[in-house]
């Protein structure tokens, strides 16, 4: 799920034709308007920096938009059926699940004695980036992370173990969705080509080998997530003025599902944020009739579509715990509403209310009983709170040592149990720096020297704890830019 999720309202469009559609055909050509979110994108110079090609597929007529019925309550089968042709359901239904474990140890720390620190410096590209959104592989021995440049972007892929770069895909957008299958020998990436389509590709982490699959005219990904058998992937697009706007709308996105095997298309539904369930469904965020939002769970097909919860606010940014079994999603105000949908069943609660707190997000503790919620105050400082989703119990997570100059920005629990890490901005020498902080038992531990740069991203772990990255945005020192920076810890 990404950031800065739409708000809702009351203007509505006509849903795209349910059909599947090969990709060796080509693109798919969305006559409806789409809507997004945040999308990531790609400098020209990446595409020289690119270890591996693209193979790109052609392009061919487009389908026009047919009229769906625009359900509130639980959709049929024979009504979504009446609204085009569809494969038959369970198309990407999980057989046995290739999904690769590793056993978490303790979380490596800047500070273990056993620890090696490095920071990786894009200098050498010419290109002043910020860093983003790393992800892990399942099996830990490969990472990538966003280089966020300006309007565009490029998504790189690293050996774990020794950092070496294997490939740079570049996107002409500010971002790029990356998603590792389950199994984490594959990436799937949604990058924005130069023509303005979206290419959905996935990249294979032992060779770094690029093979396209989907083409989408005229998009923005939303986002994207793989089932759980690795056969297929759940994109959100939209188009690109939807995409820019201050005020993008859920109406305006639209789910489809790609089969890897061979590229065919399923539009599955109009919204955004889409997960796979362990039951092959998919679940994301879209408008009900009146306009108003709901979580939708459908199947693969788009033949059976049901809502389990309606939302009375915008989510913010909903995130699905571990198991899967529920999602958890703020709604801002004059305090922070936080609630939780189970994926099961239909409704949602509200667990607490944290006063003084005008905006924020929720992420699930490693135990899923808990949440860790980052909120801003009015202030403009950012405070950290965890919340007991049965008994509704706040408690404020105290930051000891920090002076008022110093502030929170991004956290996230330690994988182990063992304490929350979180990101602190500060201003040294005149110029912006970031580093990280352990909140433990009350207490407040440095794990690291200031990087220049503020933080942009929330630390992050590999599956087995035995690597940690925090990424460093560019910024400007005596009028100069300098780069930003990837930080890595290895066990």
């Amino acid at each position: 799920m990404t950031d800065g999720a739409p708000g809702p309202t009351a203007r509505r469009r006509r849903a795209s034709r349910r059909l599947w559609i090969p990709a060796a055909l080509g693109a798919i050509a969305l006559a409806v308007a789409l809507g997004v979110d945040v999308a990531q994108s790609k400098v020209e110079a990446a595409e020289s920096v690119a270890a591996s090609p693209s193979v790109t597929g052609d392009d061919a007529s487009s389908l026009g938009p047919s009229t769906a019925p625009d359900l509130d309550e639980a959709a049929s089968a024979s009504a979504i059926r009446a609204a085009g042709d569809a494969a038959p359901a369970g198309v990407c239904t999980p057989e046995p699940v290739p999904t690769t474990t590793v056993k978490a140890g303790v979380s490596v720390l800047p500070t273990d004695s056993i620890a090696s620190t490095e920071t990786l410096d894009p200098s050498q590209t010419g290109l002043a980036v910020t860093y983003a959104a790393p992800a892990f592989s399942a099996d830990g021995k490969r990472l990538t992370t966003l280089l966020r440049h300006d309007g565009s972007s490029t998504v790189e892929l690293f050996s774990t173990p020794t950092m070496t770069s294997m490939v740079a895909l570049g996107s002409d957008w500010v971002s790029a969705p990356v998603e590792w299958d389950p199994s984490g020998t594959t990436a799937a990436v949604a990058r924005r080509m130069k023509d303005g389509s979206l290419e959905l590709v996935t990249v294979d982490g032992a060779h770094g080998t690029v093979s396209f699959l989907a083409k989408f005219p005229a998009s923005i990904a939303a986002g994207i997530a793989w089932s759980d058998d690795g056969a297929c992937v759940a994109i959100a697009v939209t188009d690109d003025l939807s995409a820019a706007s201050d005020t993008p709308r859920y109406e305006d996105y639209e789910v489809a599902v790609v089969r890897v095997s061979d590229g065919a298309i399923a539009w599955i539904g109009t919204g955004a944020y889409p997960e796979f369930l362990p039951s092959g469904d998919v679940v994301y965020i879209g408008p009900r009739a009146n306009g108003r939002l709901a979580y939708w769970r459908a199947s693969t097909d788009g033949l059976e579509r049901t809502m389990i919860g309606a939302l009375s606010e915008d989510p913010g940014e909903p995130r699905l715990s571990a198991d899967r079994s529920a999602i958890a999603y703020v709604v801002e105000g004059d305090e922070l509403e936080v609630r939780v949908a189970p994926t099961g069943t239909r409704g949602s609660r509200a667990v607490a209310r944290i006063e003084g707190a005008t905006w924020g997000y929720a992420k699930w503790m490693p135990d899923d009983s808990s949440l860790l919620v980052t909120g801003g105050l009015p202030s403009g400082r950012t405070r950290l709170w965890t919340v007991d989703i049965e008994t509704g119990e706040v408690t404020r997570v105290r930051t000891p040592g920090l002076t008022r100059a110093e502030r929170i920005s991004y956290a996230a629990p330690v994988p182990d149990g063992s304490g929350i890490v979180a990101m602190v901005n500060a201003t040294r020498d005149g110029a912006p720096a970031s580093h990280p902080v352990l909140l433990s038992q009350g207490r407040s531990t440095d794990l690291g020297k200031a990087v220049a740069g503020w933080a942009s991203c929330a630390p992050t772990w590999s599956p087995d704890g035995d690597a940690l990255v925090t990424c460093h945005g560019r910024s400007t020192v005596d009028g100069k830019t300098v780069s930003g920076r990837l930080v890595v810890t290895r066990r």
